[in-house]
């Protein structure tokens, strides 16, 4: 692969990280107004709009980075793809307790729409898909690709 394609693959994990982001970011105001009571102090720009600026940041992306493998330089960094496969997995537990906190905790009191409550599902898929998207990375730098820039050793055929 050349490196076109290692730039575009670290230009769409850019976008991705930059949607989730701004799910991260907007996802403590949201807990705040639901679950606390507390007014909404955050941004002008709507709660919609930015859930619709992350979706469209997000989703694009990986879709599109899924058709190009995370090619690293240098040898194996086990602590490093650790480290990011552990961010990802913290960041879909950070969305799912928000989640389970708004919807197991305050059920009762929501009232969303059908369309929200879609844009709230499209937004955890988001989220799960950024996770992937890390695990993928994060196995990449534990196992590099090989010279020829092809598949990581461990899924080699062994023909």
């Amino acid at each position: 692969m050349g490196s076109t394609g290692t730039h575009r693959y670290w230009l769409l994990l850019a976008c991705q990280s930059a949607g989730v982001g701004i799910i991260l970011w907007m996802g403590v105001p949201i807990y705040r107004r639901l679950l606390l009571g507390a007014p909404d102090t955050g941004p002008k720009l709507s709660v919609t709009c930015w859930a619709l600026i992350a979706l469209a940041l997000v989703q694009p992306a990986y879709w599109m980075a899924r058709r190009i493998p995370p090619v690293v330089g240098g040898g194996p960094r086990p602590f490093l793809g650790h480290v990011v496969q552990f961010l990802g997995r913290l960041t879909i537990i950070y969305v799912g307790g928000m989640f389970a906190a708004v919807f197991y905790v305050r059920y009762h009191e929501l009232q969303l729409a059908f369309w929200r409550e879609a844009m709230l599902i499209a937004i955890l898929f988001s989220v799960f898909c950024y996770t992937k998207e890390l695990e993928r990375l994060g196995q990449a730098l534990m196992e590099p690709a090989d010279a020829a820039g092809q598949q990581p050793r461990n899924t080699r055929s062994k023909a």
